[in-house]
């Protein structure tokens, strides 16, 4: 800092104009500079000029107008400033919040996965239980009617060996009766169930991950028929349609019965291109044509099995 002398001294000299060597006495508006009398007169004759009070007056409302500018300006900053942060705040309070939602909502979404996957786990394993037992009853009855058979067999075998009539006679009746029961063949009504599990698409997910899907369709008691099984125009449409049946022959339908159609040259093992269109009611319409006259062998699998009488 500068000694107050020096200080007192530096406060006169920027008061002395440096050209003239007098001090200020006047305010020129037009150049905005402190002027001598010498200067006055000679260079600011024709230009405006007041005290210096006066333009020390106007030069400290000016400035103060600039400062209070300034002053709203900062405080408008200040402002402005803790707006953004509030909002900063706000915005970060959302990604905690969204983040929390995502991690409440993924916990639901496994929660209800692993009840879905129970449910379905225990629905199978019921129906494979269920079908486990049936199939083991009729195996079961199946093996005793084979011991009643060759026990039969071996009676009658026995009687006829012995080679006496009144004997033979007098079981004659009994063992015809017993024969001809046994000699009726097996019809099974077992019904084999098959199961697929689908998964939903990602926009239906309020259903389920997925679902189960049963059929009970027979391949073997599935049929085909139609005029295009036996005869058709060269050149044109041959047209035929295979139906789905369960093990009483009654028409069935499930998404995960698969038709496939195989239609080959006897002559030239070339093979014909056939569309299969799934009615969704158990009937399948298949349609096929041949630019060549030939005989064919036209071959018919639901899930990989031959339907009846398929080729």
């Amino acid at each position: 800092a500068l000694p107050i002398c020096d200080v007192e001294d530096y406060s006169r000299r920027t008061n002395v104009c440096t050209e003239h060597d007098d001090e200020f006495r006047f305010f020129c508006n037009a150049c905005q500079i402190c002027i001598c009398r010498d200067c006055a007169i000679l260079d600011h004759d024709d230009h405006k000029k007041i005290s210096l009070e006066k333009g020390l007056e106007n030069k400290t409302t000016e400035i103060e107008n600039k400062i209070r500018e300034v002053q709203v300006n900062g405080s408008q900053l200040r402002n402005k400033k803790e707006s953004l942060e509030k909002r900063r705040i706000k915005v970060m309070n959302s990604f905690e919040r969204a983040t929390n939602s995502v991690r409440m909502v993924a916990e639901q979404w496994i929660t209800f996965i692993r009840k879905h996957e129970a449910d379905i786990t225990e629905k199978l394993m019921k129906q494979k239980d269920a079908f486990e037992a049936e199939f083991s009853n009729q195996m079961s009855s199946l093996d005793g009617r084979v011991v009643e058979i060759e026990s039969s067999i071996h009676f009658g075998e026995v009687i006829l060996s012995r080679r006496n009539l009144p004997e033979i006679l007098n079981v004659e009746e009994m063992l015809e009766n017993r024969l001809q029961e046994l000699s009726v063949p097996f019809e099974s009504t077992l019904v084999f169930p098959e199961v697929a599990y689908s998964s939903n698409d990602f926009s239906c997910l309020k259903d389920g991950p997925g679902r189960l899907i049963r059929t009970v369709t027979e391949p073997t008691v599935s049929v085909a028929e139609g005029r295009g099984l036996n005869e058709a125009i060269e050149e044109k449409e041959g047209t035929f349609t295979v139906i789905t049946k369960d093990i009483k022959g009654q028409i069935v339908y499930s998404e995960i019965d698969q038709v496939n159609v195989e239609i080959i040259s006897i002559n030239t093992m070339g093979l014909l291109t056939a569309s299969v269109t799934d009615s969704k009611n158990g009937r399948y319409r298949v349609k096929y044509r041949s630019e060549t006259a030939d005989d064919f062998k036209i071959s018919v699998t639901v899930r990989g099995e031959a339907i009846k009488d398929s080729p």
